[in-house]
């Protein structure tokens, strides 16, 4: 509803595409936390950085410094929108994204983790993997991960509920580890029982 107001509304979309732009060019080894800055639209946006991580307000920063001739690109994982913008009642409140409660939620809402969902799914570990506790790191293989897996292994796979969890359980740790914790060599002991290599 919100895109499809935009697309009929050129000056709400206008201030919303100008509230992802800074006149300046800035790379991600200049961003500060705390730091706010000026977009095209007027209105501020404020960087903060966490665990080794950049946000955009609240928007996570997936890609940096993509450089052009003119300047640089940031892939964000939100829209940003401003605080002023107008918006029908109604729409306003469809804005207000919370964080997703489990990591099951976290790869449900993407859409290059869909066999992985698909999967967990038939192995009946979905459960498992939304429970509150403990906390738990998931190591999600995309779709073109498993794209490049045998057919007859993923047909297998989705035949031998056994096999299935075995391979998914080793895809899971028991505790919540960032990607700035990883040491090189260390090893983790996953749901299945045996170790993975970081």
């Amino acid at each position: 509803k919100i895109v499809k107001y935009l697309e009929s509304n050129v000056t709400a979309l206008t201030q919303v595409l100008a509230y992802h732009v800074l006149l300046t060019e800035v790379l991600s080894t200049q961003l500060k936390n705390g730091e706010k800055a000026a977009t095209l639209e007027g209105e501020d946006i404020t960087v903060t950085l966490k665990d080794g991580m950049a946000y955009i307000n609240d928007a996570q920063v997936v890609v940096a410094d993509l450089k052009a001739g003119n300047g640089v690109v940031h892939v964000i994982d939100a829209v940003l929108v401003p605080k002023d913008l107008y918006l029908p009642p109604g729409l306003k409140a469809e804005l207000a994204v919370e964080e997703p409660k489990t990591i099951v939620d976290v790869v449900v809402g993407r859409n290059d983790t869909t066999t992985l969902v698909n999967l967990a799914e038939a192995a009946k570990v979905v459960g498992l993997l939304s429970a509150a506790t403990p906390k738990k790191t998931l190591f999600a293989p995309t779709d073109a991960a498993f794209a490049k897996v045998p057919l007859k292994i993923v047909k297998y796979l989705e035949s031998n509920v056994t096999a299935l969890t075995q391979v998914l359980a080793y895809h899971v740790l028991l505790t919540e580890v960032l990607s700035t914790q990883l040491k090189n060599g260390e090893k983790a002991a996953t749901l299945e029982g045996e170790d993975i290599t970081v």
